[in-house]
Parts: structure tokens; sequence; C-alpha cells
């Protein structure tokens, strides 16, 4: 168990995307073990046992489990993120503002900035990266029309903040000019077995089938990159994020992103590779006990920006390809997750 560095990855779980594959990569970057505690219960309670000197703890704001964490190492860094004001306890907020044992790193500032307002002492800020050479030419599953422009749409889950940003967008494709919609094709990635629940939605906004595409099967992270790769534009509808990762694999396949002009989303993209969303309003609301900070886009204003970006792509296609990928390879995980062991050394 015990690494050359002294040093162990703990994930705070096994969902194919988010901060487990971010574990993953740290984890690779670094050369040190990766620790699951849902799926080897007992790789993590041998923590306990032979005490490495540094344990990067990925994605859990769990006080019980970061004090754990603290007495089975010298030091804990955790690497954390928030979309709303979560109230930090006491006990979580003595342990990072007050010792040296725990080291709280966010992935963006709009994070560092929702943590520290709630009197979490903030480390620094590391973005999340991809691994570059996961990013290979492989066979997409499905058809794709060939003939038309494709923009893409990415939901890892349905939850509430995800639904209703998928609600926005096909509120606004709804309204598109006819020789854009039918000269395009709206496709929506959606989690297994829930293309029901987008159909429901596409329909009772009067949509036509030829309109959209929905993809509710199991991809691969293969299969995804092939899948940005394949489309013209993608659009980040999610109304709260603590960064967007499916942006950045987005830029690294030469995919340009539509986005909402708020924060995280416009510390991650540029007007070169962007087009931004202006924002109505803000509200909190909470889902499974956690808030979330919901940023409502301007529906005119989303509709302006989408149907000036698909015209942009459909003129410049080449152009936006090259710059996405040469922008995007700032977020090579290799360089960013390398920073971590600045921290420990």
């Amino acid at each position: 168990m015990r690494s050359k560095l002294g040093i162990v990855v703990v994930a705070a779980g096994q969902k194919p995307y988010g901060f487990y594959y971010v574990a993953k990569e740290i984890s690779r970057t670094l050369g040190v073990p990766l620790v699951d505690p849902t799926a080897d219960k007992l790789k993590y309670l041998t923590l306990f046992l032979t005490r490495p000197s540094f344990i990067i703890s990925v994605g859990t704001l769990s006080p019980k489990k970061l004090i754990a964490l603290s007495m089975a190492s010298k030091r804990v860094i955790a690497y954390i993120a928030v979309e709303g004001p979560l109230p930090i306890s006491k006990p979580l907020l003595w342990l990072a503002n007050n010792t040296n044992r725990l080291l709280v790193v966010a992935p963006s500032n709009y994070v560092k900035r929702e943590l520290s307002s709630a009197g979490l002492k903030v480390f620094g800020v590391i973005p999340h990266g991809i691994n570059l050479n996961e990013v290979r030419p492989t066979n997409l599953k499905v058809n794709l029309p060939p003939d038309k422009l494709k923009i893409l749409t990415v939901a890892s889950s349905l939850q509430r903040r995800k639904f209703l940003g998928i609600h926005y967008l096909l509120r606004v494709w709804s309204k598109l000019p006819q020789d854009i919609k039918r000269d395009s094709i709206l496709i929506l990635k959606v989690p297994s077995g829930s293309a029901k629940y987008i159909l429901k939605l596409a329909e009772s906004l009067g949509l036509r089938s030829n309109e959209y595409m929905i993809l509710d099967a199991h991809f691969t992270r293969d299969e995804m990159f092939a899948l940005y790769r394949s489309s013209d534009l993608y659009v980040h509808p999610t109304l709260s994020d603590g960064f967007g990762l499916p942006i950045i694999e987005s830029l690294i396949c030469g995919t340009p992103v539509v986005v909402m002009n708020a924060e995280p989303w416009n510390e991650v993209v540029t007007k070169d590779v962007g087009w931004f969303i202006n924002i109505s309003r803000e509200i909190i609301v909470h889902e499974g006990n956690l808030p979330y900070r919901l940023k409502i886009p301007d529906v005119d204003d989303f509709f302006e920006k989408l149907a000036n970006a698909i015209e942009c792509c459909r003129r410049n296609r080449e152009v936006f390809r090259e710059k996405c990928i040469a922008y995007a390879q700032a977020f090579d995980a290799r360089r960013l997750y390398g920073n971590f062991k600045k921290l420990i050394e």
C-alpha cells in the first residue's frame, strides 16, 4: 500500500464521471496508489495501519471522513468542490484553519470563493485536467447524420440543475428558425434509461423527431471522446457546476462550446473557443440536502448566442477545431496534477 512517495489518493466514490475520474488521473500522474472506500473497504482500513505521509482525498467534504483521514496520515490534501453556499462544520473549520493537518484545494476560483465565504481556509486552486493520451481516434458506436451540423449536449445525471438546463436548451432549440433546424441536429447524450423523460420534454415543446437525437446507452470514455470529436458544437446548459469537466473534454476534441457567462464556466472558456450566455438571475435550491447556486439563463440571449455559434461553426469549423485543441493543452492532467506533488514537497 505504501508508495515510494508515501502518498495515497483516496476517491469519494466510483461514479464514472466527475471526481472519481479526477482521482484516477491524480493517482496516475503522481504514480501513487488509488483507494476507493466503497469498492475496497479493506484497503481503506489498511491506511490506518500503514499511515502514509500524505493522503490526497478527492471529492468529499464529510467532516468525519476528513478527520479520520487526518488521523491516518501526517497531512491530508482535500481536493473538493461545492456548487452553492454549503455550511461547513465547526470541526472541519478548526482542522483546516488551525492545524497543518488539512490543506483544502479547489478546482476553480468560484469554488474557492464559495468555501472561503463559509469560513474555510482554502490553500489554492488546481483546475481539473484531462489525460491527453486518452483522446485517440475511436469508432463511434452510433450513426450520426453526415449531412447535418451536429450540436451536442451531455448530462451525466438528471439532477434538477442538469434537467432544467436541458429544458432551457430544448426550449431555445424549438424557437430556432426552420432553416437552422433543417440543416442541424441536436444530440442529447443522457444517462442510461432516461430517454423517456427527455422525449416527453421534447414533445411538450413541439419538437419534431428529425430535429434531435437522444442517446441513452452507456458510452465508454473512448466512445465519449469520439462523440465530442464527431460533433460540431457542444452546449453545456447545466445551471450549476464546480468546474465543468465536459467542457474541457469537448475542447480537447476540437469542438467549441456554448456556456453560461458566469463562474466557473467563464474561468474555463475564452471567447476564442466559445460563446457566453447572459444570466437573468440566480437562485439557491437544495437537492439531496446540498445547496446549489443555479444560474438561470436569459432565454433571448441563449437563442441569439446559440444561433450565432451554429452559423460560425458552419462557416469556420476547421478553424475552431485547431483553436480548441491548442487551447485545451493548458488542461493537461500531467501538468496540472503535478502541482499536488509541489504542495507535498
